[in-house]
């Protein structure tokens, strides 16, 4: 219930989306150390066909509670899909439901004050969890496919796709779940979280552009190129961007590749709120990425302005040609970038400066680290990450020195 509110916990409490997810896995790890302990007074009080005769759902749900967590490990090793680690963590779900039946059996024989208030508590939550999810599926726009367009590159594969969605609004930096639009496919296929491009201006489209990376967005890649657009439903919108930000005299984004979706409607947001000190830095390796954000850019970008940093590192490009946007090919250290932007935004009289990230985790470290220690402005970090499951930390790994924090940080996660 905790990390898959409506209306967004994380942005509720301030703090980033992954801090929710990782409080919700401490929360789960609990609960499983709680149920098994009991578990295990409960086998050393009464006699085991005692309790699974008299009280079967109890152990039923912790079992199935175990069954929706350890699957994480695979995930992580990658030898199951996203996808499919979604489906089998909903026993975990199950599980509760058991446990609960369990509650409520015991509340129902004992009837006293504890057991009663136990259960009140628990079917509350289970509640408010079903609700705001079958809400959420319910009121998902219907929308059409107006286009869609698949781009192979040595770097990979992009779809541009752009969606008829009318009624549905959304603040800029905010994102939505993808998923099949029929009943079904509402209820038990996995939604994937993409971060929406606003459409022209004056109409109801929104736009997404998706790498391909995993089995979701390749199929979503196969039935585009076959011309029979798939039936999509979009839910939300969800997040709570950084922008706008009054307290903000600057605006530095680091982007690694696909993470640029956000930046196209938050740069202008930005410049909208009368923040001209907006430098970029941008690593990405596909061309034709590059050349489909220069309409949504253009006018945000000085392409003369050496206070930005757009490299493309595409294989086989003879590092000679003129790109959009000012671009050059290959690469430039991020950390030693965002240390000279420091000090020209603080010649230009910055001084609380919003830095935005989103990219891979090895683009957010680098940035992370480069920020985090004595500064001629104070920054204050905003990450939006691609995964939800985020690797556990390396023990004996240092940990980096804190950076104050925009308020309500958030992060998307991507897991195609």
């Amino acid at each position: 219930w905790w990390a898959f509110f409506r209306v967004d916990v994380h942005a509720v409490m301030g703090m980033s989306r992954e801090a929710a997810w990782r409080i919700h896995i401490a929360l789960g790890e609990v609960l499983l150390i709680f149920g098994t302990a009991h578990g295990v007074a409960s086998l050393s009080a009464l006699q085991a066909d005692v309790v699974f005769k008299d009280f079967t759902a109890g152990p039923v749900g912790l079992i199935l509670m175990y069954l929706g967590v350890l699957p994480v490990a695979l995930v992580s090793a990658k030898l199951i899909s996203y996808d499919l680690w979604k489906l089998l963590h909903f026993a975990s779900l199950i599980g509760y439901l058991s446990a609960f039946i369990h509650v409520l059996g015991l509340a129902t024989k004992t009837k006293t004050v504890r057991t009663i208030l136990l259960a009140i508590v628990n079917g509350l939550a289970l509640a408010l969890y079903i609700v705001q999810k079958m809400v959420a599926k319910i009121t998902a726009h219907s929308t059409t496919v107006r286009s869609a367009e698949v781009v192979e590159e040595d770097c990979g594969q992009h779809v541009f796709l752009c969606l008829d969605a009318p009624g549905f609004s959304f603040a800029p930096g905010q994102w939505g779940l993808i998923s099949h639009s029929s009943i079904l496919g509402r209820l038990f296929t996995a939604a994937h979280p993409f971060t929406i491009v606003p459409g022209p201006s004056g109409s109801e489209q929104v736009r997404f552009f998706i790498k391909v990376s995993g089995k979701f967005t390749a199929s979503l890649a196969t039935a585009c190129k076959s011309g029979e657009y798939p039936s999509i439903s979009l839910e939300g919108p969800y997040g709570n961007p950084p922008l706008p930000a009054p307290w903000a005299s600057a605006v530095v984004f680091v982007i690694g590749g696909v993470g640029i979706t956000p930046a196209l409607s938050l740069l202008p947001e930005a410049h909208k709120a009368s923040i001209n000190l907006t430098p970029i830095y941008w690593a990405l390796r596909s061309k034709r990425l590059l050349e489909r954000c220069e309409p949504l850019l253009g006018n945000y970008i000085n392409v003369d302005s050496s206070a930005n940093c757009i490299r493309l590192n595409e294989s086989g490009g003879s590092g000679r040609e003129l790109l959009p946007l000012g671009a050059q090919s290959g690469s430039q250290d991020v950390g030693q970038w965002l240390l000279d932007t420091a000090d020209n935004l603080a010649a230009a009289g910055a001084q609380s400066v919003l830095l935005f990230v989103c990219g891979p985790t090895s683009l957010a470290s680098a940035a992370q680290r480069a920020v985090s220690g004595s500064s001629k402005v104070t920054w204050h970090l905003h990450i939006e990450q691609f995964l939800f499951l985020p690797n556990p930390p390396k023990l004996g790994r240092s940990r980096p020195k804190r950076v104050e924090s925009a308020p309500f940080p958030s992060s998307v996660g991507n897991p195609s």
